[in-house]
């Protein structure tokens, strides 16, 4: 590993790409993404052609990711494309059998399909390196093109059946169809002011913002579900079962707002035990989204970090009049992982927390699913909580290498033990000793990486858990 390490770090100085500072390659969360949806697939051996496809299309990434450290150890380059010979044929050929005997695909398409893969990763990855330096490890960039691309494939096979057969109905699926509209639209607000510099002013800018949330999304979605989504959006949130939900959460939002606020107002720089107050705020919202409206958590969660974009894109772009506030904000909260010119310290937070609700198979969830779907709240929200208050206020022996403390992680083991007994006891679930077995190492082993690991903890534990959970 030091050795290809030498050559990883030699081909991105060649290429001039700044990997993020003081941390490892982390290579193996370059697994995690595909490694999750191919194991929901084979746990659940689930019917939905969408699902199916998308599992298969991660088995192609997978694939790519062993394709492309072998490229980078034996050429010392991060492109792929540059060097096309015999190898490249080999992803793509397992890919296409997949394609042609699971879906009954023609030749063509599942070609088309696999190529589409190719070109987004393989060319994706050293573009995202370039344009957003010292941001990214290796592992962490992977992580972020494969779930781009995994987002753009499943938004053209779910949009393409819609405007070919049907319009959804039932709530989760018109969920989908607005949040891969919405997110679409992201990529869109951001795409266009990157390109042309001279939009990067507050007329401009808010003209093109308006344009698309007005223009391109309302319309779009207006032609796709055959009503306003205006309208839909307000039925979908005044639901009468909905409402103390939306006052909870509210009231979670103001907690933050107001902690948020006064340290931006004494210019105070956030703390460890700080930033864990968001987070259990965070977790309280999800664990009531998760047990008692399930599609709500799963639509509100896309909308707020559609939002999230937004704001990043007006910090960065620097357009006032909230450019002032975001930035201040930024500078008081940022952590050591915060490098770049992109702060993902709160999108890794909102990310770990969604996915396994985004990933998951099922549409609907009966309470044995529950911790599956709690998968980031019960290692950030609680394990990495545990550890962060304990480890400061307790903690005198340290893993080697490292600040986290061995009393750290030991608390966070027994707080996940602990929220998992309550949980059980709340929805009325009993495990079996194998499925106790498997919550404990899925408790252990991402107590172990949180203390161990350099990576961005918030993304990558809340898939070894999942992942773990679902074998």
């Amino acid at each position: 590993m030091d050795s290809f390490h030498s050559v990883l770090q030699l081909s991105a100085k060649r290429e001039r790409i700044v990997l993020r500072q003081k941390a490892s390659n982390g290579v193996w969360v370059s697994f995690l993404l595909p490694l999750a949806i191919l194991i929901s697939h084979w746990k659940f051996n689930t019917r939905s052609e969408f699902y199916t496809f998308s599992a298969i299309y991660s088995l192609n990434l997978l694939l790519n990711v062993f394709h492309l450290l072998y490229h980078i150890y034996r050429n010392e380059s991060f492109y792929v494309t540059k060097k096309i010979n015999i190898l490249c044929a080999i992803p793509s050929s397992v890919t296409i059998f997949y394609y042609v005997n699971s879906l009954q695909l023609d030749f063509r398409q599942a070609l088309c399909y696999t190529v589409a893969n190719a070109l987004i990763y393989f060319e994706g990855l050293p573009f995202t390196l370039k344009v957003f330096p010292n941001s990214f490890t290796f592992g962490e960039a992977n992580l972020f093109i494969q779930g781009l691309s995994l987002f753009l494939f499943s938004t053209f096979t779910r949009l393409s059946r819609v405007i070919l057969n049907t319009v959804p109905h039932d709530d989760y699926n018109v969920s989908t169809t607005v949040l891969q509209i919405g997110h679409i639209g992201m990529i869109i607000l951001c795409i266009v002011p990157f390109i042309f510099h001279n939009m990067r002013n507050p007329l401009s800018m808010y003209m093109w913002i308006g344009i698309v949330i007005f223009g391109f999304m309302t319309f779009t979605l207006n032609y796709l579900l055959g009503s306003n989504p205006i309208l839909w959006l307000w039925s979908f949130f005044m639901k009468t079962e909905r409402f103390s939900i939306l006052l909870l959460w509210f009231a979670c939002f103001a907690i933050s707002g107001m902690l948020f606020w006064h340290r931006i107002k004494v210019k105070q720089r956030a703390d460890t035990v700080l930033r864990k107050y968001f987070h259990v705020l965070a977790g309280i919202v999800f664990v009531v989204g998760v047990i008692f409206d399930s599609t709500l958590i799963y639509f509100a969660s896309g909308c707020v970090f559609a939002l999230f974009i937004l704001l990043e894109v007006l910090r960065v772009m620097k357009i006032p009049p909230l450019y002032e506030f975001l930035q201040n904000s930024y500078k008081l909260y940022a952590d050591e992982k915060d490098s770049g010119i992109v702060a993902l310290t709160p999108i890794y937070l909102l990310v770990g927390y969604s996915l396994p609700i985004w990933i998951h198979p099922l549409k609907s969830y009966s309470s044995e699913y529950y911790l599956q779907l709690l998968s980031g709240v019960l290692c950030i929200g609680v394990g990495d909580t545990c550890a962060s208050v304990v480890g400061k206020a307790f903690g005198k022996h340290c893993w080697k290498g490292t600040k986290k403390t061995v009393e750290g992680t030991i608390a966070s083991v027994f707080g996940q033990i602990i929220f998992v007994l309550a949980l059980a006891s709340l929805c009325d679930v009993s495990y079996s000793s194998t499925e106790c077995s498997k919550i404990l190492l899925a408790v252990i082993i991402p107590s172990l990486v949180e203390a161990l690991t350099d990576q961005i903890d918030n993304i990558v534990l809340p898939l070894i858990t999942y992942s773990i959970l679902m074998i």
